[in-house]
């Protein structure tokens, strides 16, 4: 009878951990957490964290919908420039224990004259007390004119010059100010691509082209993941080449709209946001070429 429950218990095991699973693909959810206006309005800074994961299946996701598995989790600063369009990415930090804290940054920005004063914390999990505790990350300048990083002191004068301004109101909590909204960050934004963001969300994934491909055609992963892919196939295919996967996505969309009428629909507005942006890059490929 030992036996018997022993044998039991090993196929059990071995269901459990066959059944817990997660998505082929990666997802990447991000958000702006501090934003703040120069004093001429020509330029903003900002602090936009990262969370790549891959979503449980199967028995993974019980009994509470399940646990993602977390690929990378960071935040990282960037100043942006209006009138050109520019962006640099002038300081990262990465959460090296993938904790899956994403909610926990806190973060102040400001700026004085060419400097960018912005301070960052993050919460951890103190096993030996069984609760969370903050962990200051520190105060940092960033002079803009120079490219220059460098650390501050709680005591400097320009940190407290930056606390001294905040309205009573936000005095008590000063972390994640938005001087600007996420939907305005996103429109002055919008043509930032995922290496102008100085992210590399495909190293996580390392597919072949083809896969990546019919990853697009498949609908795999979030938006966030198939404009890394579309970037990366942009790179990487000659101007013939894009253009014979256009004529394959139409193939298919061709006989998905006579095989199966509602699929077609469904991924109907997808793909042609897909192609769209094929095209782009396609019609980028005959300005280089032009140009050449």
């Amino acid at each position: 009878m030992k036996i018997v429950w022993f044998l039991l218990s090993i196929i059990f095991i071995i269901v459990f951990l066959i059944g817990c699973t997660y998505e082929k693909r990666f997802s990447i959810w991000s958000e702006y957490h501090a934003s703040a206006w120069n004093a001429s309005r020509d330029k903003f800074a900002f602090a936009r964290g990262y969370h790549i994961f891959k979503s449980p299946t199967g028995l993974s996701r019980f009994p509470d919908g399940g646990t993602s598995k977390v690929l990378h989790d960071s935040i990282s600063f960037y100043v942006f420039d209006t009138r050109s369009g520019a962006i640099q990415r002038f300081d990262h930090f990465d959460d090296a224990k993938k904790s899956n804290l994403r909610q926990f940054w806190d973060i102040t920005i400001a700026w004085e004259g060419n400097f960018i004063i912005y301070s960052i914390k993050t919460r951890v999990w103190d096993r030996d007390k069984k609760a969370y505790r903050d962990v200051d990350m520190g105060r940092f300048s960033f002079d803009v004119v120079n490219n220059k990083k460098e650390a501050l002191s709680a005591e400097d004068a320009r940190w407290k010059s930056v606390l001294a301004r905040r309205p009573e109101s936000e005095r008590v909590l000063i972390k994640n100010i938005m001087k600007l909204s996420s939907k305005e960050i996103d429109t002055y934004t919008k043509n930032v691509t995922v290496e102008g963001w100085g992210l590399d969300p495909l190293e996580y994934s390392r597919l072949s082209t083809r896969e990546y491909i019919k990853d697009l055609m498949n609908l795999e992963g979030d938006q966030g993941y198939r404009n890394a892919v579309i970037e990366r196939l942009g790179k990487e295919l000659t101007y013939d080449e894009i253009k014979e996967v256009l004529e394959e996505f139409k193939l298919e969309m061709k006989k998905l709209e006579s095989s199966d009428r509602y699929k077609y629909l469904t991924y109907k507005f997808s793909i042609e946001e897909i192609e769209e942006r094929l095209t782009d890059i396609l019609q980028r490929h005959e300005k280089s070429d032009a140009v050449e």
